[in-house]
């Protein structure tokens, strides 16, 4: 079965998006969570929210699914799918001025079946999840690099199960999710080499994407000290994180390296042939524009090149 871009779902389970519109009433108790979503998305700061739907009333109906089918539609479960956060806002709402509570007994919502064909594992679960909540709100990055990492999971298990799909995953899922293919980069960098206090720091928004992407790109024990380091800036940019990384860098103590005194002709052989590289490079950067964004990863590798230079002892 080929894999469509067009959505992370396969084509059996793309038929929940094809599920009719109609509005139901569900009772408010007979609506629960779903157990996935704290592990993706915030419904903290929910208070304004609240206002809004006390003044206007629930706009948008909530999606969910049928966590367990009762003997009449009065007395089925129904599990969130997509509207946590109206929900939270509804009990805030309850909370803050009990009389209302009898407006919100019914909450309008549209069901979204999955087929019984579809088996009910864990990824199945997160596709569900995230492609409810795939627009339907601004998200932070954090949130988002959760979504690509569930996405990478989903895709690697459906690969690893026989499924076609071709074309590098990462790419795919950026144009799934609608950001560009360096930032599915940054984010997945940010999963797989981000030590967990940087992870918090991100999720918790003291960190942008830039800079904890920066941080990615260290050892984790590197990573640690160094945002110990900017624990009192206010502002913990790309910039500041590198310049902590290198210092970092430079007081850990370096093992003593076994040296030997090169020979005349070896040591003129080797900066020649280190001369004639840097040559061939600068005569390929005439014949091309970078942008600035390649302008600056160049900047940063050649600072690394004259850093390193800089730590050779002069025979």
């Amino acid at each position: 079965m080929a894999f469509k871009i067009n959505s992370i779902f396969n084509s059996t389970t793309l038929s929940m998006v094809n599920d009719s519109h109609k509005v139901i009433y569900v009772k408010r108790e007979n609506i629960s969570e779903n157990p996935h979503n704290k592990e993706i998305y915030s419904t903290e700061n929910i208070e304004l929210l609240s206002y809004g739907i006390e003044d206007k009333g629930l706009l948008e109906p909530i999606i969910v699914s049928v966590l367990e089918k009762g003997s009449s539609p009065e007395n089925t479960k129904y599990q969130i799918i997509s509207g946590h956060r109206r929900m939270k806002a509804i009990v805030r709402i309850i909370e803050r001025n009990s009389p209302k509570a009898d407006q919100f007994d019914y909450i309008p919502c549209i069901v979204r079946s999955i087929p019984k064909s579809v088996e009910q594992d864990a990824l199945t679960e997160y596709e569900e999840l995230i492609d409810g909540n795939l627009f339907n709100r601004d998200k932070s990055d954090a949130e988002r690099a959760k979504e690509l990492e569930l996405k990478r999971k989903i895709l690697e298990a459906r690969r690893k199960n026989g499924e076609r799909i071709t074309g590098k995953l990462l790419e795919l899922i950026a144009e799934d999710m609608k950001i560009s293919a360096h930032q599915a980069k940054k984010l997945d960098s940010i999963n797989r080499n981000a030590s967990e206090s940087v992870k918090t720091a991100f999720e918790q928004g003291s960190l942008s994407t830039d800079a904890a992407y920066e941080f990615s790109r260290t050892d984790k024990a590197t990573q640690d000290e160094a945002l110990r380091q900017l624990a009192d800036e206010p502002s913990k940019t790309a910039k500041a994180v590198r310049t902590a990384i290198r210092q970092e860098q430079n007081e850990k103590p370096k093992p003593p390296k076994e040296t030997r005194s090169p020979k005349p002709t070896e040591s003129v052989t080797n900066n020649r042939e280190v001369s004639a590289y840097l040559s061939r490079i600068i005569a390929k950067l005439e014949k091309i524009t970078l942008t600035n964004e390649q302008a600056h990863e160049m900047n940063r590798r050649l600072s690394a090149i004259e850093d390193y230079l800089d730590q050779i002892k002069t025979v």
